[in-house]
């Protein structure tokens, strides 16, 4: 009989996936990770629906997101809907995975979005082979995004968070593993020791 619970919950799981674009998210050991950062878009769906239910949302803004008019909405810069989110909190990144899970669980009783471990982060980004980077062992700039500053100081910019550049890892397809805006995991990494 559990066996049979958990197919159905699954198969919910399958559902609600689809429902969300199940080419987007990609089992990574016993996880399922979203290939695509969290966009602008996506981000401002979470504050403004924060904020329609009368709930806290006033942090929940990034910093950089400018506010228009009195409305007491903020935005991100025209253009940017589709890039990754920066400038959100740990704290942020948490209440946004408490929402998408509230959001799917209407749908699937138990299901649980979170930010990933450390270990499922790096497994998800070094593929089987452990590789330095997600598309192989030697750096190279060309495969990922980042602030790049040219000869008269201008700096690139972030690249949109399902823009590719041949630097996914290969076996799951998740995108921007190395470069563009940095990640939140659920355990401290090396460097926040």
């Amino acid at each position: 009989e559990a066996e049979l619970i958990a197919k159905e919950a699954k198969a919910k799981l399958r559902a609600v996936l689809l429902k969300a674009k199940l080419q987007d998210f990609v089992q990574a050991g016993q996880v399922y990770i979203c290939r695509f950062e969290v966009s602008n878009n996506d981000y401002f769906k979470f504050v403004y629906r924060q904020r329609k239910a009368k709930l806290p949302h006033e942090g929940l803004w990034p910093e950089h997101w400018q506010a228009k008019g009195d409305s007491g909405l903020r935005f991100y810069a025209e253009g940017r809907g589709l890039h990754p989110v920066g400038g959100v909190t740990y704290q942020n990144a948490l209440a946004y995975c408490a929402w998408r899970t509230e959001e799917w669980r209407q749908e699937v009783p138990g299901v649980r979005v979170r930010l990933p471990t450390v270990k499922e982060w790096e497994a998800a980004a070094r593929g089987a082979t452990e590789r330095a980077y997600p598309w192989g062992e030697e750096w190279d700039p060309d495969r990922l995004i980042f602030k790049r500053t040219d000869a008269e100081g201008s700096a690139g910019s972030r690249g949109e968070a399902a823009e590719s550049l041949a630097g996914h890892t290969p076996e799951t397809k998740i995108l921007h593993m190395s470069g563009n805006v940095a990640e939140w995991t659920q355990t401290p990494g090396e460097d926040d020791e």
